[in-house]
């Protein structure tokens, strides 16, 4: 028996690392790039011991607990059994019926698990980011400061980019951003009110402060919703002015307009070579912008602050373009027009604003995946056991099921007492799983976007899917069992 047991161990632990090889090759292929060191996942000699002592491990004790109620089996007694159709000993019952329920369960726990990571992901594509991706490409870029060290360097260089890329056929516009969503956060700045007293020490007022040029809002389709957006006229020598949104109000003009008020923020720069020649950005409030969900839609929007970028230049930036041509189309035209304004300017980070979107959420989708396919074979495995447990209790029972027919026993109600042993496991196991899964899921609730980690739609979905999947794996040899010929059964007997 143990020989047996070990023989089939170590064969499926073969045909398993035969499937893990392909699976861990498509993992590391199309696994998100953040997940950490996943480039370094692989089948090595240390994995391959570990799975050789695993089967060994599992083949010996799994082949121990037949043989040892093989040899406490009294021969007199097993014959009598035999001859009643016994389904077996006790205790061998109660040892399959116990490995059936703690499979339910864990199939429950893996199920339940692999349910909240689905729903949290279909929750988190679900929300507005306050911007719209579609037809949307971006690059970045970064100016030495060598070669441009000054505000009018850089204004120059922006103005001659937004230029080019309006000019690419298909271009509906185009800007120039430093902080772009889903990019780079911003700059966390401090500022004070220009009509308020300063802020008390260590009680600062913090906005997040992006640079932007004129159309940008256009370009990823952002809302204004109160005063004007930023135009061509807000140039250098203008009044300095910044666009907030709707967060920033929110929080720093509670019940009151802040239209027209006047902040300054605490970072000052040298604009050329005359180092008087200093300015801190600063201007009137002219319109408030729609939230945007620019760190994620998992994130809260921030309170943010929008300068123009002729204002208040910076040699980060982010190059945005929406058009109706195709991404790879006007990432190529993009970056032929940029080598032009300078040779020897390094533009990375091209792609589509809809595929920034979707490596945003790689991650959890990844998670998602990786822990449905667990659970998965998990509910397979559970749906042999409960297959494998009662087709053995029908062959065992084939005597006493043809005596039950044959006393006047229905077909229905042979196949009632079949399906009624396997539903009886089941529902332990699940009560089990769920109790299981209630303590386990709280390890995994920071994982969670819009659904609590004792969800109970997630919870009875996946009680009830383990019924059905238990009450159809019994069907086959219940069904078979309602057909037994009572006297072919005795004669087999």
């Amino acid at each position: 028996l143990v020989t047996e047991s070990v023989l089939l161990s170590v064969t499926g632990a073969v045909i398993g690392t035969g499937i893990a090889t392909w699976v861990v090759g498509a993992v590391r292929r199309f696994g998100p790039a953040g997940v950490p060191r996943l480039d370094e996942v692989a089948i090595d000699g240390s994995v391959l011991a570990f799975t050789a002592l695993v089967a060994l491990i599992t083949g010996v004790l799994f082949g121990l607990v037949p043989a040892a109620h093989s040899l406490k089996t009294n021969l007199g007694q097993m014959l009598r059994e035999s001859t009643r159709g016994s389904s077996g000993r006790r205790g061998t019952q109660r040892t399959r019926s116990s490995l059936i329920v703690t499979e339910m369960a864990l199939a429950v726990i893996l199920l339940i698990g692999a349910g909240l990571l689905t729903r949290s992901f279909v929750h988190l594509m679900q929300v507005d980011p306050g911007y719209q991706p579609e037809h949307v490409v971006t690059m970045s870029l970064s100016l030495p400061d060598k070669k441009y060290p000054w505000d009018n360097q850089q204004v120059a260089f922006a103005n001659a980019v937004v230029e080019q890329m309006k000019a690419l056929p298909g271009t509906q516009s185009a800007a120039v951003a430093f902080g772009r969503p889903l990019a780079e956060d911003g700059m966390r700045i401090t500022f004070n009110r220009d009509d308020r007293p300063r802020a008390q020490p260590g009680q600062p007022n913090v906005a997040d402060v992006r640079v932007v040029t004129a159309g940008f809002f256009f370009t990823l389709g952002m809302k204004i919703v109160l005063g004007r957006d930023l135009s061509e006229t807000d140039r250098a020598d203008a009044p300095p002015v910044v666009v907030v949104s709707q967060q920033f109000v929110r929080k720093f003009f509670p019940n009151e307009s802040a239209l027209g008020k006047k902040i300054t923020l605490g970072w000052g720069r040298q604009r050329s070579a005359d180092k008087t020649d200093t300015a801190s950005a600063r201007g009137e409030i002219i319109g408030v912008v729609a939230d945007i969900k620019a760190q994620g839609a998992s994130s809260d929007a921030l309170e943010t602050v929008y300068l123009p970028f002729v204002q208040a230049p910076i040699s980060d930036m982010s190059v945005l373009i929406r058009s109706t041509a195709s991404p790879n189309v006007v990432i190529n035209a993009a970056k032929t027009r940029l080598k032009d304004l300078d040779p020897d300017l390094p533009v990375y980070n091209s792609k589509s604003m809809g595929d920034v979107v979707s490596e945003s959420v790689a991650q959890p989708r990844f998670y998602t995946i990786l822990l449905g396919s667990f659970a998965a074979i998990a509910l397979l495995l559970a749906a042999l056991g409960i297959y494998g447990v009662i087709s053995y209790t029908v062959s065992q029972r084939t005597r006493e099921l043809g005596i039950r027919i044959a006393l006047g026993s229905s077909q229905q109600g042979v196949m009632r007492l079949v399906v009624g042993q396997g539903m009886v496991l089941t529902a332990m196991g699940v009560t089990l799983g769920l109790a299981g899964s209630y303590w386990l899921t709280k390890f995994i609730a920071s994982m969670l976007f819009g659904v609590g980690a004792a969800d109970a739609p997630t919870f009875g979905g996946v009680a009830v899917t383990l019924l059905g999947v238990a009450a159809l794996a019994s069907y086959f040899p219940a069904r078979r069992a309602a057909r037994v010929d009572p006297l072919i059964a005795m004669r087999a007997e």
